[in-house]
C-alpha cells in the first residue's frame, strides 16, 4: 500500500470514530429523554388534582385567574391587576357565555347577549 492509501483509510477511520461518538451520545440523549417522559408520564398519572376551584396568583399574591364551579356551572375569570374581574368564560343556565368588563367594571362585550354573571 501506498502512503496516500493509508492516508486516505486513516482519515476514513476517524470519520467513522467522529460518527460513532456521535451516535453514542444521540442514543444516550434519547434514551434520557425517552425514560424522562415515561417516568413523567408515569407520575402524571398517579396524581389527579381535584378541588372546587383553582386560583392563579401574581408575584404579590394578587388573583389574576380563577377557574371555578359557581355556584354549580364551570366559570373561568380573569382579573386585573387591582383584582378585577375584566373577562367572565362560562355556563349560565346550560348556556355558554363570555362577557369582557371594562375598568370601572361595566360590561362592554357579551355572547350571547344574556343576563350578566354574577362576580
Amino acid at each position: 500500500m501506498s502512503s496516500s492509501d493509508v492516508a486516505r483509510l486513516e482519515a476514513r477511520i476517524e470519520r467513522l470514530e467522529r460518527q460513532n461518538r456521535r451516535l453514542k451520545v444521540g442514543g444516550l440523549v434519547a434514551a434520557a429523554v425517552l425514560g424522562a417522559l415515561v417516568w413523567m408520564g408515569v407520575s402524571l398519572g398517579e396524581n389527579i388534582m381535584n378541588a372546587d376551584a383553582y386560583t392563579l396568583v401574581g408575584p404579590k399574591g394578587e388573583p389574576r385567574a380563577m377557574l371555578a364551579l359557581a355556584p354549580d356551572e364551570p366559570t373561568l375569570m380573569m382579573y386585573d391587576p387591582q383584582g378585577r374581574v375584566r373577562m367572565w368564560l362560562g355556563m349560565l343556565d346550560d348556556t355558554p357565555g363570555m362577557v369582557i368588563f371594562d375598568e370601572k367594571g361595566e360590561t362592554v362585550w357579551k355572547a350571547p347577549p344574556a343576563p350578566t354573571p354574577e362576580r
